[in-house]
């Protein structure tokens, strides 16, 4: 038994041409409706017929870019993928969710860090049922988006607890790092990078604690994209804190 949490607000992510012009089309399930999305995809995603992905539309929290939690891959680059929900393929659980998470940061299909995307996309995170207290406590509180419900999925494979890069559990309380942090389009939302173009691993949306922070980092921000900081992280957020005072 594994632990998936999911938004339920199911879609499917259409990645085709149009009069010589790359869009995707994210067609909901649920509702019937149709929207454009804007994601920076490599030339490749496109080739041979296009691509299509199965996802969780997801809401952010953190008043950021929507997230697509990416579920099943059906076609990719024109070929039936044998990890679909349509196909017949045998992948068992975890090898699936590896799979998609390898496809989804390879900079050879999308490039993750262009600020031009409207749209973050994710990998979902398994957990073994012995976790069903972490998933409830320390997971699901602190998860991206507007989770509706949680999903068991039934594998007897041979499991080993997985998690994509965006694990915390390598973090420690008031540990003090060195991090880029990067304005986004909304007020007190700053992504955090290692390097200015890795993005942290685990929840990459600065922890702004109270108004003289948020305050400090707009002066700080005055005329710039970017700045260099250092960050303490709180465990009980899930989360870096920019350190400023």
């Amino acid at each position: 038994m594994f632990v998936y949490p999911s938004a339920f607000n199911q879609c499917v992510l259409y990645c085709n041409k149009n009069s010589k012009e790359n869009y995707n089309l994210l067609y909901f399930e649920s509702t019937f409706d149709s929207i454009y999305i804007q994601l920076n995809f490599k030339q490749q995603i496109y080739d041979n017929g296009g691509s299509i992905f199965y996802c969780d539309y997801v809401l952010a929290k953190d008043g950021g870019f929507p997230f697509l939690v990416v579920n099943e891959i059906i076609k990719l680059c024109g070929h039936d993928s044998n990890v679909g929900k349509n196909t017949t393929g045998t992948k068992e659980t975890p090898n699936k969710i590896q799979f998609i998470h390898k496809i989804i940061y390879d900079t050879q299909y999308i490039d993750i860090h262009d600020p031009l995307n409207e749209y973050r996309l994710k990998s979902p995170i398994l957990f073994h049922v012995n976790d069903i207290h972490e998933v409830f406590t320390n997971i699901l509180p602190n998860y991206y988006g507007l989770v509706h419900g949680v999903e068991f999925v039934d594998d007897s494979s041979t499991f080993e607890f997985y998690s994509s890069t965006n694990s915390t559990s390598t973090y420690f309380n008031n540990q003090i790092e060195s991090f880029i942090l990067r304005k986004t389009t909304f007020p007190d939302v700053y992504e955090i990078f290692t390097n200015g173009i890795h993005k942290i691993q685990g929840n990459n949306i600065a922890y702004i604690q109270n108004l003289q922070v948020s305050q400090i980092l707009n002066t700080l921000f005055k005329n710039k994209h970017s700045i260099k900081l250092k960050c303490q992280f709180c465990s009980e957020r899930k989360k870096w804190k920019p350190i400023v005072t």
